[in-house]
């Protein structure tokens, strides 16, 4: 008796393995789309361009997802139109925390710049180079409100670096959550971050 080859499996057979494989992959990339279209937590910031150096004149608001811009010959266009080299911004948002942290903060700027935390002066930058500030923000659990004024010089940038979760900072927020704190938009008024 000798031994013979198991039978190769069908046309029709190997045909649904591929359309099973292929539904399978398909299914993949809704469900990741939609994991991460749930874990988007939007625009947080509010940006107020002005078309002068001092935060006055034309003005127009606009939401943002992370404080890091930069314009250059390849990337000219301010929100409201404004020249690229003669306007003023100011960036607003909200985080929560649930217990205190100890945060590193990085203000990075060519122009005149300044990071503020609950209505104190954090940071400030005045330079026509680009130029990078730090420090290590104290926060105690509850809301804050952060806010960066921007005027530029040359070609602009501005970003807001942080780390909640020890690595290194990168762009506020940063594109992972870290557990036990919240970044959110916030609303116009006097309170922008909640009575």
């Amino acid at each position: 008796m000798t031994d013979s080859p198991a039978p190769l499996p069908s046309a029709s057979r190997a045909h649904d393995v591929t359309r099973g494989v292929t539904l399978l992959a398909l299914l993949a990339t809704p469900l990741w789309f939609l994991l991460a279209v749930a874990r988007d937590q939007g625009p947080v910031w509010r940006a107020e361009y002005h078309g002068s150096l001092d935060f006055t004149g034309a003005q127009v608001t606009v939401t943002e997802r992370r404080l890091s811009r930069y314009w250059d010959r390849r990337n000219p266009r301010v929100p409201g139109g404004f020249p690229t080299q003669r306007f003023s911004a100011r960036f607003d948002t909200c985080l929560r925390l649930q217990q205190a942290r100890e945060i590193p903060l990085q203000l990075v700027a060519s122009g005149v710049a300044s990071l503020s935390i609950d209505g104190q002066e954090q940071l400030r930058i005045d330079g026509q180079d680009r130029l990078a500030r730090g420090t290590v923000a104290t926060l105690e659990p509850g809301v804050h409100h952060l806010r960066v004024d921007y005027s530029v010089r040359d070609w602009p940038s501005i970003a807001l670096n942080a780390s909640l979760d020890g690595h290194a900072p990168v762009a506020v927020p940063a594109p992972t959550a870290v557990t036990g704190s919240e970044w959110f938009h916030p609303r116009p008024g006097p309170a922008p971050c909640g009575p």
